[in-house]
């Protein structure tokens, strides 16, 4: 298990990087793939479909463009209808696969070859990331304990 976290990741990137460009353009595939490198790990970018990548069962980076800002993510999870982003810009989330083939760039995955045994991905536990919603927390369902408002005789 490679425990780190995005200021880490971002540093050792930026101090390996062509930090010229990046502080311009931001970072690459090419900088993530070299930081992964760097961790022992073979990535390569390819041209996959999500098809592709559910059937491989490895997570993946893609690059994103929403709301006029591109940026990448991590496909942590796919199911028919649904993507599961880990995404620094705006937290773990999922997305409909429609929206998400709609801002996905190039079609280009950032895959690790190697040392699949300890990849993660669909884990259930990743995609029960979304609280219920407030009202479904805090009914109780047998409907016991829920009183309607109803005007009473001073609300008039």
């Amino acid at each position: 298990d490679y425990k780190v976290d995005e200021a880490q990741v971002f540093q050792t990137m930026f101090e390996h990087g062509n930090q010229e460009k990046i502080r311009v353009e931001g970072f690459s595939m090419l900088d993530m793939k070299r930081y992964l490198d760097h961790l022992g790990f073979r990535a390569d970018g390819i041209e996959a479909s999500l098809d592709q990548l559910a059937s491989a069962g490895v997570p993946a980076i893609a690059l994103i463009q929403e709301n006029g800002y591109a940026h990448f993510v991590v496909i942590k999870g796919l199911r028919a209808d649904k993507v599961l982003l880990g995404d620094p810009a705006m937290g773990t989330r999922v997305m409909p696969r429609s929206r998400f083939e709609q801002i996905w760039i190039n079609s280009i995955l950032l895959v690790a070859r190697n040392r699949v045994d300890i990849a993660r991905f669909n884990e259930e536990s990743d995609w029960r990331i979304l609280p219920r919603a407030p009202l479904a927390r805090g009914l109780d369902r047998n409907m016991v304990d829920v009183q309607l408002l109803q005007r009473g005789t001073w609300d008039y």
